[in-house]
């Protein structure tokens, strides 16, 4: 389940033309693993209007603790809603379509008419002191700066500061990052290539995404360098409008290599594997998980809706093509879901992890359950209970 504040950054991206799917840091996120609750939390939060919101959170792990944090917007906020109208889709991290960027002679699909807009983020833990802050500033249609902080006396020098300046154009994104911590300095480029519609501009529809990118890092108190690199393919099948994405990621210094495939099976179903292998030490593990939709009819029929291309117009190729893609995609997000059931398994690492996220009346409820068998009697590594509510 998506945190409220996390769902606001999202809003904040989507109202000025931000693409999080663009940058080095999410290459791998469609085959993430999904986090397990590990306490008994409520998180009560408000959009008090289209450019402020408030959130509270309260948590039980033995001690209780949270969070009240604050949050202002110059760009209105007009698609972020509560959880009584929002939709399971938008209010649960799942698989999502990569789209590839639409560039003309270098340039983003981003409006012509540029407004600066900005975003500031408070939060304060409790008990104790520690105190957490973000502030985005966008600078221009292909840049912005981003600045997290962090200040807690259980941290060296107090605190840390984190500086990224972020430039996207459609074709090549960047990352320059620094923190204070360790004084570490950063580089994270990714590149979109050239599809073949694209490229001979042609009447098939481009829905095809190929992206390659890299990592450097070196921490100058330490001494300590690092290096990654990563290639992601997404496409859809334009017989069924199915959509997979396929990963590699390769950190050269550790030896290890993942890779993924991810696929949305149907409408109300997708699945993912992943595997894992070191170059050094010859440890492997491959992994499977998958979702489960469960709609919110009652109509039985429902589960078997699919996509019938002979009920699509196909006067040119192209939007034979593409009415095929943006059918199953409107299928998928117009759907009224009523709960989710996510499952993952490794056969090294011997596990099952059990989520269960839902809505209940006007309450986003999220449990799971993570169990090891690595002794003879299942034990319970990790369960919990989140509830969130947003008016």
């Amino acid at each position: 389940m998506r945190e409220f504040m996390d769902s606001v950054l999202r809003s904040f991206y989507k109202s000025t033309g931000w693409k999080e799917d663009n940058f080095y840091e999410n290459v791998v996120s469609t085959s993430e693993d999904f986090p397990i609750p590990t306490d008994l939390k409520f998180n009560i939060a408000s959009k008090s209007t289209d450019y402020t919101a408030t959130s509270l959170v309260v948590s039980n792990s033995g001690v209780i603790n949270g969070s009240i944090a604050y949050l202002y917007s110059s760009s209105p906020l007009k698609d972020l809603l509560g959880t009584a109208d929002i939709s399971l889709q938008e209010a649960i991290a799942s698989y999502k379509v990569i789209r590839p960027p639409s560039i003309t002679n270098g340039q983003t699909d981003l409006n012509k008419e540029f407004q600066s807009q900005s975003l500031y983020y408070g939060r304060m833990y409790f008990p104790g002191s520690a105190l957490e802050a973000m502030v985005i500033k966008r600078i221009s249609q292909s840049s912005q700066l981003l600045v997290k902080c962090v200040s807690s006396d259980k941290l060296k020098n107090n605190g840390t500061m984190t500086f990224y300046f972020q430039q996207d154009s459609g074709r090549f994104a960047r990352e320059f990052i620094y923190s204070t911590n360790e004084s570490l300095f950063g580089l994270r480029c990714l590149y979109n290539f050239s599809q073949g519609a694209e490229r001979l501009n042609t009447a098939l529809y481009n829905n095809s995404s190929l992206s390659l990118g890299c990592e450097l890092w070196y921490g100058v108190l330490n001494m300590s360098p690092g290096v990654s690199t990563s290639m992601r393919y997404s496409t859809q099948s334009t017989a069924t409008g199915q959509p997979l994405t396929m990963t590699l990621a390769l950190n050269p210094l550790l030896g290890h290599i993942s890779s993924t495939y991810s696929v949305k099976t149907s409408a109300n179903s997708t699945f993912s594997s992943r595997y894992d292998f070191n170059l050094f030490s010859y440890d492997s593990d491959l992994a499977f998980g998958c979702e489960l939709w469960k709609y919110k009819s009652n109509d039985i029929s429902l589960p078997i809706r699919k996509v019938n291309p002979v009920l699509v117009p196909h006067s040119k190729h192209s939007s034979y093509d593409q009415s095929v893609l943006e059918a199953f995609e409107s299928l998928v997000k117009d759907t009224d879901f009523s709960s989710v059931i996510k499952l993952s398994t490794g056969i090294n690492d011997r596990n099952l992890k059990l989520a269960w996220e839902g809505k209940y009346k006007d309450f986003l409820i999220s449990s799971g359950v993570d169990i090891r068998f690595k002794s003879q009697v299942p034990e319970v590594q990790t369960c919990g209970l989140q509830i969130q509510y947003r008016s």
